[in-house]
């Protein structure tokens, strides 16, 4: 059996209505919902949870009722000003469905990185420095290099993949 052979699985698939993803939904224990704050990708969710044949409630009560929801996790989070609608959508996503979001993020992170505050699990876009993408095409961790861009961003994100990690503890896999 193949699952016997695996701890984890990873498998990606589009959020769109299609027999990839009802597959994959069929034979998952979790799922990971990463989403883009725009408008189009929030329908798009919402579409994911309740579509008739292969939303994840459907297929959670009719074919698979050990499929459990991680959360959404927020990606490619603007900041700054440009980013603006982003905090916005996030903030109204937070409120009209808090339990659906990763968090909240632990506030143990190393000195001069951001405490996290009860707020949920996301990743910005990071603009990492172009000496950092030899490193990591060669299998570094982002926290091992030598740029010190790499490592505040990882310093910045390692909140959020805590908080994931705790899901994935709750849920009953060890990490």
């Amino acid at each position: 059996m193949v699952q016997d052979r695996f701890d984890v699985r990873v498998l990606d698939t589009t959020g769109l209505p299609d027999y990839r993803l009802y597959a994959a939904l069929a034979c998952a224990d979790l799922v990971l919902v990463p989403t883009r704050l725009d408008n189009a990708w929030i329908d798009a969710v919402c579409d994911l949870f309740r579509h008739d044949h292969c939303g994840i409630f459907r297929i959670h009560d009719t074919l698979n009722p050990s499929l459990r929801l991680l959360g959404l996790l927020p990606m490619m989070v603007e900041s700054g000003g440009s980013g603006a609608g982003h905090r916005q959508r996030f903030a109204k996503l937070a409120a009209k469905h808090p339990q659906l979001l990763i968090g909240p993020v632990r506030a143990s992170v190393p000195v001069g990185a951001r405490a996290g505050s009860g707020r949920p699990a996301s990743l910005r876009i990071y603009p990492v420095a172009p000496r950092s993408r030899r490193p990591l095409a060669s299998g570094a961790m982002l926290w091992e290099l030598p740029a010190t861009s790499a490592r505040a961003v990882w310093n910045e994100i390692r909140p959020s993949v805590e908080a994931l990690a705790d899901r994935f503890i709750v849920a009953g896999f060890r990490t």
